[in-house]
């Protein structure tokens, strides 16, 4: 039965993404000589023809090739047939053709590269910026330390953490920065001189 998938391919012929090679097990016990089975040849469950090319590992794996590709999955069981002729001692497997080698190509999976980190975080402190530029709020509270509580600046949805080290101008031009948000409600912390209701 097939253990392992090999890569599917793209068979050339008729544009079919199929496979051409698996890794096979419960043919052989642990330790049988895979070099005398070379080129014995499995019928897959649809009836493609494929052949063992080689051993896989030390358990009694193998690997069988199929030349014109065969619709796999993992699981499915293959069979080895044989024919005795009448009269004689031998098994045969003439009956069994392998097919010729069909042209493949492999898949090719276009992938988007991933933005980088530095570009992208260019791109939020833009947004942020701009985001930054068009808000105002007032002073709502100057607490004992002189930090200013400001709210109407930021929703609750915003994440004000990120405008951290912003620079604001509160009432008739004094200049601070954001240093944090206050609750949840999208009031922030700024260090500034400032009375409560002045703008920022």
């Amino acid at each position: 039965r097939v253990h392992r998938l090999g890569p599917k391919r793209l068979r050339v012929r008729d544009g079919k993404e199929t496979f051409f090679d698996c890794v096979a097990e419960g043919l052989f016990g642990q330790g049988a000589q895979m070099s005398n089975f070379k080129g014995l040849k499995l019928q897959a469950k649809g009836g493609e023809v494929g052949f063992i090319s080689d051993s896989f590992g030390t358990e009694g794996k193998f690997r069988v090739e199929f030349p014109d590709g065969a619709d796999l999955e993992e699981g499915a069981q293959m069979t080895c047939v044989f024919w005795k002729v009448k009269g004689g001692a031998d098994m045969e497997q003439c009956f069994l053709n392998i097919p010729d080698r069909a042209e493949r190509r492999d898949i090719v999976v276009e992938v988007k590269p991933a933005e980088k980190k530095e570009e992208k975080a260019k791109a939020e402190k833009k947004s942020a910026k701009r985001e930054d530029d068009a808000k105002t709020g007032r002073v709502a509270k100057v607490k004992d330390d002189g930090t200013l509580i400001v709210e109407g600046m930021f929703t609750p949805a915003v994440d004000v953490d990120k405008f951290k080290g912003r620079k604001v101008v509160v009432g008739d031009g004094r200049e601070g920065e954001i240093i944090g948000r206050f609750g949840k409600a999208g009031k922030c912390k700024v260090k500034a001189e400032g009375q409560e209701g002045e703008e920022v």
